[in-house]
């Protein structure tokens, strides 16, 4: 957004992410382990607060996409973030790949809502750049995450032990 004519630093970062990739607005409320949370998403910043919490998404990230369902199948919801972040990796990556932090990539990241945490999410899964474009991610009953792409195409993940698996 364009404050007085000026472009701000998130507006620069923004011309970055390709035009088809759509950031969802949401405001709802929702129970999380007993506690009613506000979720807030515009403009690619995430808010997740109650009267004894706070959490906002990282100012150098967009979220795309706020999923809460039970993707790990413990009987709980999680929080599936849908994120364009620069670099395929988080401070840590394979000695064998480079990790260009000048370009945006697309990752999946998974939290566990912990009541023992300041903010809430315990990370449990931090997807490194995904393989496939994800122009619309959504989570079935089932817990499977189900990825559109710009093409068309669909790809179908689960839960595995650690983390996301591609099926079929």
């Amino acid at each position: 957004m364009l404050l007085g004519g000026v472009m701000t630093h998130r507006d620069a970062l923004r011309c970055d992410i390709p035009d088809w990739a759509v950031m969802e607005d949401m405001h709802t409320s929702r129970t999380m382990d007993g506690e009613t949370v506000t979720v807030d998403l515009h403009e690619g910043i995430l808010s997740i607060s109650s009267p004894d919490m706070s959490y906002t998404s990282d100012d150098e990230q967009f979220v795309a996409g706020c999923i809460f369902a039970d993707i790990d199948h413990d009987g709980s919801d999680d929080v599936m973030l849908h994120v364009w972040k620069k670099g395929s990796y988080g401070d840590h990556h394979p000695f064998w790949e480079d990790d260009d932090k000048t370009l945006f990539s697309e990752h999946l990241f998974i939290y566990h809502w912990d009541r023992t945490r300041e903010s809430r999410l315990r990370a449990i899964w931090m997807s490194s750049s995904m393989p496939v474009t994800g122009e619309d991610v959504s989570v079935g009953d089932d817990g499977v995450v189900t990825i559109m792409s710009t093409d068309g195409s669909i790809s179908r993940w689960c839960w595995e032990h650690w983390g996301l698996v591609r099926i079929g």
